[in-house]
């Protein structure tokens, strides 16, 4: 997954570690190697379908326990990266490893659409395909990815929404003044509690409940 997710990036610093035996044919319990780089401007296309990690700025560190990326700054998108974090923990040879990614941004309901939209998300969620919008929209993007052909991918989104404006054409519906804490979840779908906006020039206020698989 490193060889193909790392693809571009400047290493400013790094160390190459061993700790253990040096004799032949000794246990490889009897060793540990360690690999450790602090990088910028790096781009990570960590999964196929979502789009890449730009401009990156962080840290990479690979040990025998698995590798892990922490990352200080960058970019997804137009949306700048506050911070974000992925790791692949070792598993035993006859087990598909398993990427977990998190990452905050600041980010706009263009680029949240994106999401819904553009990404793998969208073969089970083709509600979303026609909406458009604008306005700051906070992003927590939560993801489990096995590294194995076929596998299901787990999507959490979290998008706080603030004030924002939402179009839905194919039922001709415009919200103003939008705003909620919207959470997607590719296993239940599309939630919010304490929605509230502007409707035909009237204000209104709810909750949407996910309402299973989507």
């Amino acid at each position: 997954w490193l060889t193909s997710a790392i693809q571009a990036g400047h290493v400013e610093q790094g160390y190459f570690q061993y700790q253990g035996s040096l004799n032949k044919g000794s246990a490889p319990e009897s060793r540990s190697l360690s690999l450790y780089f602090a990088v910028k401007d790096a781009e990570l296309e960590y999964q196929p379908g979502w789009p890449a990690l730009t401009e990156a700025a962080g840290e990479v560190l690979i040990e025998d326990s698995g590798v892990r990326i922490s990352i200080t700054q960058g970019k997804i998108l137009n949306s700048a990266v506050t911070s974000a974090y992925a790791e692949v923990a070792h598993v035993a040879s006859a087990q598909a490893p398993v990427l977990q990614l998190y990452a905050e941004l600041h980010s706009s309901l263009t680029d949240g659409l994106y999401f819904l939209q553009k990404t793998p998300i969208a073969q089970n969620a083709p509600a979303f395909a026609a909406w458009q919008g604008k306005g700051d929209l906070p992003v927590k993007l939560n993801l489990v990815v096995p590294l194995a052909a076929q596998a299901p991918v787990e999507v959490k989104l979290a998008l706080d929404a603030q004030g924002v404006e939402l179009d839905m054409p194919e039922i001709n519906l415009q919200l103003r003044e939008l705003s909620a804490r919207f959470e997607f979840d590719s296993q239940s779908g599309l939630s919010a509690k304490k929605v509230t906006g502007q409707f035909l020039g009237q204000r209104f206020a709810g909750d949407i409940e996910a309402g299973g698989r989507v």
